[in-house]
């Protein structure tokens, strides 16, 4: 018997289900694509990679669920890579379905589409190289491409996805959270319902990359080629971390491998009824919020904007009180508050 995980559609119950699209020759295997239904129509949450068999999958995927490309409503993006954003443009296409991106990734994909690919490739090989990277791993960076490689022509989205905001889908609570580090505009998608199966906890949450029951996601390098402004990736991505921590939701739906159940939250300060303007186990961060924001985002700079420093300046950070029941999902340690 074919177990749940390994199914190509899976129905999670209360209008969600999931299609398992392949990525070619990758050790990720798929892409989870989300389809929310809403009373306009189903929308998609991520589109998978831009492949004929993932685009069969994704077809065939639908025609299970009892729709169609045809039929899509809209696309929400969690962010630009091209296992998620890669068929957004031939559904939209297909279906007339509008996009939705967060505006930072907006500006990667405006980026990616005006830049000549040969100038991606210097940039990674001089980062590579700078880095101490091996020769033999930057070697392919300096051949010739002889065909467009995925994820160079994306999509340009035409609706911007606003931190902190519920989503414009009829019929359902599904509200942004901005978690960047991955992307810099990667997005979270908290659906504000209760859980079908009434597990405990605060709804289900879209965690795209940022969240993943067995690995760690990689922290993205998004500077801009053509700009020398330092950015903080990683701390963002810290950040990220304790503001998913406070949604406390009742179960992950990823966009990789499967979906989890939160761990329970141990200190009291974790939980969002106790001290819902606090990250996990410690203070907020100064800088952080602003007056009469949502608990549940972060705006502490202007929608589409990046933490950015002076060039050849450091970004001082005080140490991060990370929840370790949120920072580290496989190893499912208890939560002691601790400094990380």
């Amino acid at each position: 018997m074919k177990s749940s995980r390994n199914r190509p559609v899976h129905d999670h119950g209360g209008g969600v289900r999931s299609l398992r699209v392949p990525i070619p020759d990758n050790p990720l295997g798929h892409t989870l694509v989300y389809v929310v239904d809403t009373d306009r129509g189903p929308v998609l949450i991520d589109t998978g990679w831009d492949d004929p068999e993932s685009w069969d999958t994704l077809a065939d995927g639908l025609t299970a669920c009892g729709t169609s490309v045809a039929e899509i409503h809209g696309v929400v993006i969690t962010h630009h890579h091209p296992d998620h954003h890669g068929l957004s443009g031939r559904v939209r296409e297909a279906s007339g379905a509008w996009i939705a991106m967060h505006a930072a990734d907006t500006a990667v994909v405006r980026r990616t589409r005006q830049a000549r690919p040969e100038r991606w490739f210097s940039y990674m090989t001089a980062k590579l190289t700078a880095a101490g990277a091996p020769e033999e791993h930057i070697a392919p960076l300096r051949t010739p491409r002889p065909r467009a490689l995925p994820g160079l022509s994306p999509a340009l989205p035409d609706r911007d996805i606003v931190p902190g905001e519920l989503l414009d889908l009829a019929g359902r609570r599904l509200r942004a959270i901005w978690t960047p580090g991955h992307t810099p505009g990667h997005v979270c998608l908290h659906l504000e319902e209760t859980h079908p199966t009434r597990l405990p906890g605060h709804g289900r949450l879209f965690s795209g990359d940022h969240l993943l029951p067995g690995i760690t996601p990689h922290i993205g390098l998004y500077e801009d080629p053509d700009d020398a402004t330092v950015t903080d990736p990683l701390g963002d991505y810290l950040d990220s971390l304790e503001r998913v921590g406070r949604l406390a939701p009742a179960e992950v739906l990823p966009a990789h491998q499967h979906p989890f159940p939160t761990p329970p939250p141990v200190c009291a300060s974790c939980s969002p009824t106790t001290r819902p303007a606090s990250p996990p186990c410690g203070p907020s961060s100064p800088s952080r919020s602003r007056p009469g924001s949502s608990p549940n985002a972060w705006s502490g700079t202007a929608p589409g904007s990046r933490s950015r420093t002076a060039p050849g300046t450091s970004r001082s950070r005080r140490p991060r009180p990370i929840c370790a029941a949120w920072s580290s999902w496989a190893g499912r340690r208890r939560c002691r508050g601790a400094n990380r």
